[in-house]
């Protein structure tokens, strides 16, 4: 069965008229339905066709669609256009490993295996974030080359986005880790005091301990740099 799939402009609304819809949507056929609770069922589709909407009317409870298929137009040599798709396929495979989705793997191999560029266009919208209005301005593109280059600025886009993401967050687990070990050198500095009887909050007698211990001059200097690292690291707040 062919179902035709087309994207509201206001989510929000539960009962959407004509004029709530998007007039490009995408020809699917249906591959599975499941029934998830007692009134939600499932739909799993595969896309065909772009599909321009000319009337919408209903029929039998439901709307149904007069129209035509929207042709893949290219003014650039196909040499070009296939350049442009290689491009997105290389970034879609640095975006799907930067952001470790699930499926990324299997997203990977499917792009490696797609040779078609307009198929290559069309799942490379599937797994960036797009508002649903800039995802169906890439849908509505008519010229090939014109949709590959737009979708490949979003895409250059997204990966700057994910890398700066990346090392924000490993800065701040490089930070995390440094908090932790000085927290740690902190206590057992606490710990060093206590068991010598000293007053945490001075250091001068523990410092004289460390002098009339009786280290050789080597170790000495070693525990007596030690001392001092530790007692520079600053209080937690």
């Amino acid at each position: 069965d062919l179902l035709l799939v087309v994207t509201q402009k206001d989510p929000s609304k539960d009962k959407p008229q004509v004029e709530d819809l998007f007039s490009v949507g995408v020809v699917c056929i249906i591959s599975k339905i499941s029934q998830l609770e007692k009134d939600s069922l499932q739909v799993i589709a595969n896309g065909l066709f772009r599909f321009q909407i000319t009337e919408l009317v209903e029929h039998e409870g439901y709307l149904a669609a007069k129209g035509f298929r929207l042709p893949e137009v290219s003014s650039a040599q196909s040499e070009r256009v296939e350049t442009i798709a290689g491009e997105i396929r290389q970034v879609g495979k640095i975006i799907l490993t930067l952001s470790g989705a699930p499926g990324a793997e299997a997203l990977i191999k499917l792009l490696n295996q797609i040779n078609d560029p307009a198929q290559i266009a069309d799942l490379g919208c599937t797994f960036i974030h797009l508002t649903t209005l800039a995802k169906q301005r890439l849908l509505e593109m008519s010229d090939l080359e014109e949709r590959l280059h737009a979708l490949l600025s979003e895409m250059l886009r997204e990966k700057e986005r994910l890398v700066l993401h990346g090392e924000i967050h490993n800065k701040m687990m490089d930070r995390l880790s440094k908090d932790q070990r000085e927290q740690l050198l902190r206590e057992q500095l606490k710990t060093i005091n206590e068991e010598l009887g000293e007053d945490p909050k001075s250091s001068d007698g523990l410092s004289k301990r460390i002098e009339e211990a009786g280290f050789p001059n080597d170790i000495l200097k070693l525990v007596q740099d030690e001392f001092k690292r530790l007692n520079s690291i600053p209080k937690a707040s």
